[in-house]
């Protein structure tokens, strides 16, 4: 069998190749392994940790006021809120009937289903007992 491509395989090709290829880096003229492009990157990667622990320090470390003292400040905290609030009982006499209320139906559910079975029970016997249930025809 003849073996027909369309397909020329010239090798001639690969000793005329020219350097035609650029990296993006090279195109955009960004050297990334240079070292002024990792010095850029080493500043950034500070700046950033420094904004981190900036916004740390604002979040959660409280600036305590220096002009005055530390005790004044913790008293004032502790007893400025004059207004106290206390919660009424009035939900606790609801969870109260609440309370009582699912028990009680509970047990009414398991005395129904106990009447229901007991029912079904009295009409499978009285089933069985006919003589036209259990006649057998030969």
């Amino acid at each position: 069998m003849e073996d027909k491509t369309d397909i020329v395989i010239d090798p001639a090709v690969l000793n005329e190749r020219t350097t035609t290829y650029s990296s993006l880096t090279d195109i955009n003229g960004t050297n990334v392994f240079s070292n002024a492009f990792q010095e850029k990157v080493r500043e950034y990667n500070e700046q950033e940790n420094q904004n981190y622990v900036v916004i740390q320090e604002k979040v959660f470390v409280k600036q305590l006021n220096s002009s005055s003292d530390v005790y004044e400040i913790v008293k004032n905290e502790m007893f400025s809120n004059s207004e106290i609030k206390v919660l009424k009982g009035a939900s606790t006499s609801e969870a109260k009937g609440i309370g009582f209320a699912i028990p009680i139906i509970g047990i009414a559910i398991v005395i129904l289903i106990l009447i229901m079975f007991r029912y079904i029970e009295k009409r499978r016997r009285k089933w069985a007992s006919h003589d036209v249930d259990t006649y057998v025809y030969e």
